[in-house]
């Protein structure tokens, strides 16, 4: 909803030090890629001992490292019942929910949990890279069905209460360091609107071949083909035709995250395992000493400058122009600077 910079601002308002960019084709991906994107640019600091992040289920660290265990280092039985859960028509997430508990005794609904499951996939990661950072999970308060049952709403429903206009209800849901940048973008239109890609997204889809689509489905076997099935029935939204195709074994994130892959025409296997760069987006004045061990210390290139990394930038910088198209003039990212506060 917001651009890059707006959101790195948000962050800074609110106390971090240093806001960093995870590459395209690891943040728009499933949560093992995503999880690799973001560990994977920590690491390549070489400055950072802990990694925190959300979890519905922090205080069952213990069953989350298992479950990470399990995944890095999968035996033939868990591959058999993952095949097996898969076979009765469960999505990949519930199949591999089935296997786990099946093989190593952690509940079904603990990796159901979107933030368990992002956890996990972190823990998974660091184990697999052999990395001595510590995973340290905290506890995600608040509730993903819009109540105030434990103090926060959940970001769908913020993002419901801009595109309702019930702009006023924000100051009771945010703090002020993200209220004002909010209230900034509204104000200078720069704020993409649910749909408002629609047309672009509809239009990419329907001039591509079905192997094109395939590639962006990656191990989605047969989400290609209902796809296009649905594409020939002229639906009149993203939305809509995200919910013709959406089953038992498809879920709405999956096809969205698809159809998403498809518009910056990103290929779900892509040959890097890790980002190849280290893109700073933002920091505080403060955080110089931070920037200098950073320059010395880290194992990738630095970007501060976008227009200094364009041949890393490429991907990042068509899905910007792109996003752009939504509500203010097209820009490009070379011009680009840091957000400083």
């Amino acid at each position: 909803m917001f651009s890059t910079e707006d959101r790195a601002l948000m962050a800074l308002n609110c106390g971090a030090d240093l806001v960093i960019g995870i590459p395209v084709s690891f943040s728009c991906a499933p949560a093992d890629r995503f999880a690799a994107g973001g560990a994977g640019v920590l690491e390549a600091l070489n400055a950072v001992t802990h990694l925190a992040f959300g979890a519905e289920n922090a205080e069952n660290a213990s069953l989350l490292y298992r479950a990470a265990q399990a995944l890095a280092f999968e035996d033939e039985r868990f591959k058999s019942e993952l095949h097996a859960a898969l076979e009765t028509g469960l999505s990949y997430p519930a199949a591999q929910g089935r296997a786990l508990f099946k093989c190593s005794g952690v509940p079904e609904e603990i990796v159901k949990k979107p933030n368990n499951t992002l956890a996990i996939a972190y823990m998974k990661r660091l184990l697999l890279s052999g990395s001595g950072i510590i995973p340290l999970p905290v506890r995600r308060l608040g509730s993903r069905t819009g109540s105030h049952s434990d103090g926060f709403l959940p970001s769908s429903a913020l993002r419901q209460m801009i595109s309702a206009g019930e702009t006023k209800r924000l100051v009771d849901e945010l703090p002020e360091g993200s209220l004002r940048v909010v209230r900034e973008c509204l104000d200078g239109g720069r704020v993409c609107m649910p749909g408002a890609l629609d047309q672009a997204v509809l239009a990419r889809l329907y001039t591509m071949t079905g192997e094109q689509l395939s590639r962006c489905c990656g191990s989605r076997e047969g989400l290609d083909r209902l796809l296009i099935k649905r594409l020939r029935e002229s639906p009149r939204s993203v939305e809509e035709l995200i919910a013709g195709v959406k089953t038992k074994r498809y879920t709405h994130t999956a096809i969205s995250r698809c159809v998403m892959r498809a518009l910056l025409g990103l290929a779900m296997a892509e040959p890097d395992k890790s980002p190849a760069y280290i893109r700073i987006i933002g920091f505080r004045s403060s955080a110089a000493p931070l920037l200098r061990h950073i320059s010395q210390s880290a194992l990738l290139p630095v970007i501060s400058t976008p227009a200094a990394g364009r041949e890393h930038l490429g991907q990042d910088a068509l899905a910007e122009q792109i996003w752009s198209l939504s509500c203010c003039p097209s820009r490009s990212l070379w011009r680009q600077r840091p957000v400083i506060i």
